[in-house]
């Protein structure tokens, strides 16, 4: 399916890394971070994701928490860590596993995820907002570069880590 082999999508904002198995899903919010000017390159699981970060340093990666028989969301972010060029790379976990009863939440942010989103929780637009926070950038000020229109509020009050994650 296009969007889940690695091909780079073309755009003129930051280089966004989606790891996704669920291809439903991962068109959707490829398309909202599209449409808002970010470049992003999906992936199905880890391997192709680490295999691609060969010659492509991503300026975000949004990672889902569990794939079929691969690493789990932690142990993609614990590989990063340990490779210099992905080191600072921001992570955001983007999951419908709620993580919290058995600590995947936690997991995550200590091995270096800046935050949890649940996906029923979370539109493609609150991604691209997050995305922004994680690089530093003003949503509108992006938006006027890449020649789009500021279209959303502002997420403030909301938890900058536990965004959208239950209980919170």
């Amino acid at each position: 399916m296009a969007g889940l082999d690695g091909e780079t999508r073309q755009g003129v904002g930051p280089f966004v890394v989606l790891v996704e198995d669920d291809p439903s899903q991962a068109d959707m919010y490829r398309r909202g971070l599209e449409a808002r000017g970010f470049r992003v390159e999906v992936f199905p699981d880890a391997s192709a994701m680490f295999e691609r970060l060969e010659t492509n340093v991503p300026d975000v990666a949004v990672l889902d928490w569990r794939f079929a028989g691969t690493l789990t969301g932690v142990e993609i972010i614990e590989n990063m860590r340990l490779d210099e060029r992905l080191v600072n790379v921001p992570v955001i976990m983007l999951s419908n596993y709620a993580g919290e009863a058995d600590g995947a939440v936690g997991r995550a942010l200590e091995a270096g995820a800046r935050e949890w989103l649940v996906k029923s929780r979370t539109t493609p637009e609150t991604l691209a907002h997050r995305i922004q926070d994680a690089l530093g950038l003003d949503g509108a000020a992006t938006a006027m570069a890449m020649g789009l229109k500021e279209t959303s509020p502002s997420l403030e009050g909301q938890h900058p880590r536990l965004a959208d994650a239950p209980g919170t």
